[in-house]
């Protein structure tokens, strides 16, 4: 998706194209421990942007639980989760892929 967000940014031809995928997917990798938050306004982004009302085929978003937990605070990574699965909803989804990786801190959370 950054790619080809990147390309409509370098071409005008390609304004608004991007808005035309259906199938959306955000991955933030393990290794990615501090950057939940410029991950959570890429996505927050491009799913406002996205044509109001249009169906998509899948959503899939991908991110470290605890980290975004540690990195933002568990009500505000619960409000964005809740976020997307509003998206899914008003853009009909047909298939919404959750994967939160949750490698368990040392100390417990609440």
């Amino acid at each position: 998706m950054k790619d080809v967000v990147k390309t409509e940014m370098l071409s005008k031809a390609w304004k608004g194209i991007w808005k035309t995928v259906t199938s959306l997917e955000f991955k933030l990798g393990e290794d990615e421990v501090n950057s939940f938050l410029p991950f959570k306004g890429f996505m927050r982004q491009i799913l406002n942007a996205y044509d109001k009302g249009k169906p998509i085929f899948k959503l899939c978003v991908q991110f470290d639980y605890f980290n975004a937990i540690r990195n933002e605070g568990k009500e505000e990574v619960v409000a964005y989760f809740d976020s997307c699965l509003q998206f899914a909803t008003d853009h009909k989804a047909q298939e919404v892929h959750v994967i939160l990786h949750v490698n368990e801190p040392d100390s417990e959370m609440d």
